[in-house]
């Protein structure tokens, strides 16, 4: 897991999980990306 940010204003985020039913990526973007683009618009 970590975070990087970048110049341009990018953030990424490795994330994992220890659970093999939880999709980790899915759980943190949300349905249709929903998080990251409420995240976006802030």
């Amino acid at each position: 897991m970590g975070v990087v940010r970048e110049p341009n204003g990018r953030t990424k985020i490795a994330v994992r999980t220890n659970d093999r039913d939880i999709d980790a990526v899915g759980a943190c973007v949300g349905m249709r990306g929903m998080r990251v683009q409420s995240m976006s618009k802030s």
